[in-house]
């Protein structure tokens, strides 16, 4: 129901309609919109805001930055509204909540008093199959969640494919898991106080979720203590939060007064409350997976993620940037696959520690030449990189181990090749033009290649004297190769020499490695 005025001298009662609008018919809509001048003006006052304010979520007003009045009303909407949808003011709620701690865990205590009227209202409450469960994926009923969940003692935060769900609601921000996955994750948006999950989340993993970016509260983490009211919380809560009853609390008497407002309830002090404790300097978080994530625009949530040593990025065709990951010190695992609008991966030369990266089908891309600083780096994908035309700019990578040049049909040589030195594995599968193997006869380390698909090569007599390659994978897809004549002359050269026997298996591209994305 809405209320049924149009006079805009009226609008601070727009900010208190949630209070009331489950207890008011049209009638006494009709009698509050005739209220008095006197009683308009007192409802547009800072000051009894900042009084009501104190009543409901028992701090003092100076304690949170912010407009008073509509984190009041906020409030006092999702503690003792009655549908199960939130009101839109709800929001400022739980967008100061994001900006302060001494609010978070004041709004977090009286949830967990409210906590019966927060199920309660949930429309699934006789549903669960296990009302008991401490496993996510258990609370989910109709793609839906109950406000109480935030409060709920859970040990699993695991929500995969199987159990779908429309939305997390705001109390999810009270949680303190180690480790959360989402799948299935049908919302088009986290919770505005999803950032508070930092403090404890160490890995997070979220796949084939409508996320279109992640909310601010990622980014505001590691602002100053002053700011995120580090404060210890004094003082007793108001029990205007803490009554059940049936009656409605704010009736038209709190609208009527500023001193009825000082009667809504009286104080009680909780032994339970949390002690204050600041969060750390930076986020835990050390694996960050985002797969599938389809309109998913940008990464910045990812800028005060410092801690981070993991990242899984495959299959969000809408991001276009790698800026953000230029602040990631400490990353050291980089997965980035089949995201096509990526074209400058200039961000990734400030990634010193990195071992390992993988840009797999990111077909955009057309200069590697930043790759070129990542001296540390032991493992290298590029297989699908239809930009990759040469691997000079991979020549000064001394340590890598692995290299995956698979299904590149720009490729058309693997000259310079033989710099890389400490390569123990090659993947070419699928490099049509690649004519000969030459430069592969200095890879002294190499155990194993795979070469599967690549139909001009036609002579495998580099490989005859590596010594330690027990692994090579090729194909006959190509009817006048006359692959196995050379499959044969290098089984025999290396029995006549006494070297390492070499496994030789006989695969196509497609078994092995990727497919020739040029064949599509």
């Amino acid at each position: 129901m809405s209320p049924p005025w149009s006079d805009s001298r009226c609008s601070m009662l727009e900010t208190i309609s949630p209070l009331i609008v489950d207890f008011l018919d049209v009638r006494d809509w009709t009698r509050l919109c005739a209220t008095s001048k006197d009683t308009r003006k007192r409802l547009s006052s800072p000051f009894f805001w900042k009084i009501l304010f104190q009543e409901i979520l028992g701090l003092p007003a100076a304690a949170v930055d912010g407009d008073h009045r509509q984190i009041a009303a906020a409030a006092f909407s999702f503690l003792h509204r009655s549908r199960p949808d939130p009101y839109a003011i709800e929001q400022r709620l739980w967008g100061a909540v994001s900006r302060s701690r001494r609010l978070w865990r004041q709004v977090r205590q009286l949830s967990l008093i409210h906590r019966a009227v927060l199920f309660e209202r949930w429309p699934h409450t006789g549903q669960l199959a296990r009302p008991e469960s401490k496993d996510l994926e258990d609370w989910i009923v109709d793609r839906t969640l109950p406000d109480s969940i935030g409060v709920q003692d859970l040990d699993s935060f695991e929500m995969f494919q199987d159990q779908i769900c429309i939305g997390l609601p705001e109390t999810a921000c009270f949680w303190r898991p180690l480790a959360l996955t989402l799948q299935g994750y049908q919302s088009h948006s986290l919770p505005l106080a999803f950032g508070c999950l930092l403090d404890t989340l160490k890995s997070l993993d979220i796949h084939g979720a409508d996320i279109v970016r992640f909310p601010e509260s990622f980014l505001r983490y590691g602002q100053s203590s002053a700011s995120l009211g580090l404060l210890g919380t004094r003082g007793s809560l108001s029990s205007v939060c803490l009554q059940q009853s049936a009656e409605p609390v704010c009736d038209k008497s709190v609208v009527a007064t500023t001193k009825s407002s000082s009667r809504i309830g009286s104080h009680t002090r909780s032994a339970s409350i949390p002690r204050a404790v600041s969060p750390p300097p930076f986020p835990p978080l050390s694996q960050l997976q985002l797969s599938k994530c389809r309109l998913l625009v940008d990464l910045e949530c990812v800028r005060p993620l410092v801690n981070l040593t993991t990242l899984s990025i495959s299959e969000c065709p809408h991001l276009h940037s790698l800026a953000p990951l230029s602040s990631l010190s400490r990353l050291r695992y980089l997965q980035i696959v089949s995201c096509p609008l990526i074209s400058n991966i200039e961000p990734l030369a400030s990634l010193q520690q990195l071992q390992h990266l993988g840009l797999s089908r990111c077909h955009a891309v057309r200069s590697f030449r930043p790759l070129a600083l990542l001296g540390r780096l032991g493992s290298l994908d590029l297989s699908g990189c239809i930009g990759l035309e040469s691997l000079d700019d991979l020549s000064s990578l001394v340590r890598l181990a692995r290299l995956d040049v698979s299904s590149c049909p720009s490729l058309t040589s693997l000259d310079s090749l033989d710099r890389l030195a400490s390569l123990t594995s090659l993947t070419i599968s699928g490099c049509r033009q690649i004519p000969s193997l030459s430069p592969v006869a200095a890879l002294r380390k190499l155990k194993t290649l795979s070469a599967s698909d690549c139909v001009l090569i036609e002579s495998l007599e580099p490989l005859h004297d590596l010594p330690g390659l027990d692994q090579l994978f090729v194909c006959q897809s190509h009817p006048g190769a006359g692959l196995h004549t050379a499959v044969a002359a290098m089984e025999s050269h290396r029995a006549i020499n006494a070297l390492t026997p070499t496994w030789i298996m006989f695969q196509c591209a497609e078994v092995y490695g990727h497919p020739d994305p040029g064949r599509q």
